[in-house]
């Protein structure tokens, strides 16, 4: 079992309101994560939820026609407060390697949290029947029994997002087939064992600022710079403050340098570094020796390829260089 430090939360009314598409409670989910930002961006929510970006204006037109969210300028005010949804209990956790995992589509992702809802945040086996999990999104028992079968064999970090417990019941011909299921993919038991989700928006906009005009960073502000450029899930704890220490400030890296290998490592993480178990760039994964050792062999290579340019123009414009045309 794994517990997520990171989590976002969905009211109920939403998780199981049945006029709604599933793509549509993704992307309400997804509000909460963004709650503190002064405006939420299109692709941002698409890449959290994994919903495509051009379905993103369509599920906010039905949340809002159904009066979950108000839609002012461009920002998107959800009908309730978090805090307040929070406060009343009436919500179900989503685990957030779960919503952005991306093997799995919106149905998934809701067959999984109806699961955890029934589950509780514990480690313990429920057994609803099949034909009322098709009931909670809609779908026949043949449909729950694909989707059932789809996240058992998908994992996290070697870890499969549920476990199921097959039993057969009854004599003769009345046997019937009843499953036990148990999510293992939760969050912690209380708040205060999680992320702490603080609105780093302005503190980012200082670190541009800073990287502007090449000012020398702090630690944390090259993990607030990590989040910006490379995985906006990044944590700003302890561990990946010490990690920015001991890979930067110990080694005397200007700051511009440390913006390029931070881009680089970013566009060049799906193709030569991503895996299953590390989907998605973090600072443990670039301080891995093989890995920040190749960034910044790319990085010095466009160095070089920049300086040779460089010089191939300044020899271009230098009068001593240029050759005349003999007239005869």
């Amino acid at each position: 079992m794994i517990k997520a430090e990171s989590w976002v939360i969905i009211p109920n009314e939403v998780l199981e309101d049945k006029e709604l598409k599933f793509n549509d409670k993704m992307v309400y989910s997804g509000l909460d994560w963004f709650k503190n930002e002064d405006k939420i961006v299109n692709t941002k929510l698409s890449k959290l939820t994994g919903v495509n970006n051009a379905l993103i204006p369509a599920c906010l037109k039905r949340l809002e026609d159904k009066g979950y969210i108000e839609q002012v300028e461009g920002s998107i005010k959800p009908y309730k407060d978090f805090k307040k949804v929070r406060g009343q209990g009436n919500y179900t956790r989503i685990p957030l390697p779960i919503l952005e995992h991306k093997d799995l589509n919106s149905r998934d992702k809701v067959l999984y949290l109806i699961l955890y809802k029934l589950q509780g945040n514990k480690d313990k086996f429920v057994n609803p029947k099949r034909e009322y999990l098709g009931e909670c999104i809609g779908r026949s028992k043949r449909t729950i029994t694909d989707i059932i079968a789809k996240l058992k064999r998908t994992s996290i970090q070697g870890t499969a997002l549920i476990t199921v417990l097959e039993s057969i019941q009854g004599l003769g011909d009345l046997v019937t087939q009843q499953n036990r299921y148990k999510v293992n993919i939760i969050t912690p038991n209380s708040r205060e064992e999680g992320v702490n989700r603080t609105n780093y928006s302005k503190e980012i906009k200082e670190v541009m600022k800073k990287v502007e005009v090449d000012k020398e960073l702090t630690a944390r502000e090259i993990v607030l710079l990590f989040k910006e450029l490379v995985n906006e899930t990044t944590q700003v704890n302890n561990s990946n403050i010490n990690i920015a220490q001991n890979l930067f400030i110990n080694n005397g890296v200007e700051t511009k340098l440390i913006v390029s290998i931070l881009k680089k490592y970013s566009d060049r993480y799906d193709f030569h570094f991503k895996d299953i178990k590390y989907p998605k760039p973090t600072l443990f994964g670039l301080k891995q020796d093989f890995i920040i050792n190749q960034v910044v062999h790319w990085v010095q290579e466009d160095l070089r390829l920049e300086e040779k340019k460089k010089e191939k123009e300044r020899l271009k414009n230098d009068p001593r260089h240029q050759t005349v045309d003999k007239v005869y």
